[in-house]
């Protein structure tokens, strides 16, 4: 899967996951720095479950939840980090 590909995926499926639509997921992605961190990281993040990565974009933008999930060392930024 390109990168270009997989940044689609996850802004789409994050869209229907916070019941958004696709450009207004694209763009807070943007702003938060989300969208360089997912091209930054693929190699880490693509081959992670849907479930595992909306909980990462959660935890990301400041949604919810706690951390389940080992999150990349780019991705941490003071957040939750992971406890399994």
């Amino acid at each position: 899967m390109s990168k270009t590909t997989f940044k689609t995926f996850c802004v789409e499926f994050y869209a229907n996951h916070v019941d958004k639509t696709g450009p207004e997921v694209y763009a807070e992605f943007e702003k938060s720095g989300l969208l360089k961190e997912l091209d930054e990281d693929y190699e880490d993040l693509h081959g992670m479950g849907m479930e595992a990565l909306m909980q990462l974009f959660d935890q990301y933008l400041g949604r919810k939840g706690d951390c389940k999930t080992e999150v990349p060392a780019k991705l941490r930024g003071g957040k939750c980090v992971s406890i399994t």
